[in-house]
């Protein structure tokens, strides 16, 4: 009888030890996700790492990089960190474009970049049409940063270089006049019509929050 009682008892004991590391098991697998740190030192390191990064995550420069095509639009909620690395857009070439857009929609996003130079880096508007009465041509917006409608981009130590913008060529024989060209460090994009609330984004007070940045 005192034998069947201790086999109950330690029967239960190890029941209980399972069912304990079962659930010690059940919590770790449903833990939360780790964000990813992606290391970049190229321009295809970089173009790679915005287009998987997930929300969350960083983008971190490892040197200087130096572009040889635009790059994707910045779509997640990432920081980018530049560890006081150059990014040059090669007087060709945009250097960040922050907008997320869902199908044809544009929705928020909102996205850290620190200790980072920008330079070099040109943004042109596209050509008008090629037909006789061809359109004019598009604005030239944000040559190193463009936050684009419903992005939030803070800045922390980020310097902004010998960046440029230029308005697309007016198009056909007879065609309306190149684009306007301007915000060659950053330009800002909304479809706020109330002139007030737009010139407040231009300057960086809404859309865009300025912790340190350096224009020259």
């Amino acid at each position: 009888m005192h034998q069947r009682a201790l086999s109950a008892r330690r029967g239960a004991l190890l029941c209980a030890t399972a069912l304990a590391g079962t659930v010690a098991l059940a919590l770790v697998a449903a833990g939360p996700a780790w964000a990813t740190d992606f290391v970049v030192g190229t321009d295809a390191q970089l173009r790679s790492a915005i287009t998987s990064a997930a929300n969350g995550d960083r983008i971190i420069f490892s040197t200087n990089i130096t572009l040889t095509a635009d790059l994707p639009a910045v779509q997640k909620n990432v920081t980018i960190e530049g560890n006081n690395n150059t990014l040059s857009g090669n007087n060709q070439f945009r250097g960040l474009f922050v907008g997320a857009f869902s199908g044809s929609s544009q929705v928020p996003v909102t996205v850290a970049i620190q200790d980072l130079t920008i330079t070099n880096a040109k943004a042109a508007g596209g050509a008008g049409g090629t037909v006789a009465l061809g359109a004019g041509g598009g604005a030239g917006l944000g040559g190193a940063i463009f936050v684009a409608n419903l992005a939030n981009v803070t800045v922390s130590n980020v310097t902004l270089t010998g960046n440029n913008s230029s308005g697309g060529n007016g198009g056909g024989t007879s065609g309306s006049g190149g684009g306007a060209g301007g915000g060659g460090g950053l330009g800002v994009g909304d479809t706020d019509t109330a002139p007030a609330r737009r010139r407040l984004k231009y300057s960086g007070l809404d859309a865009v929050v300025v912790l340190s940045m350096i224009f020259s």
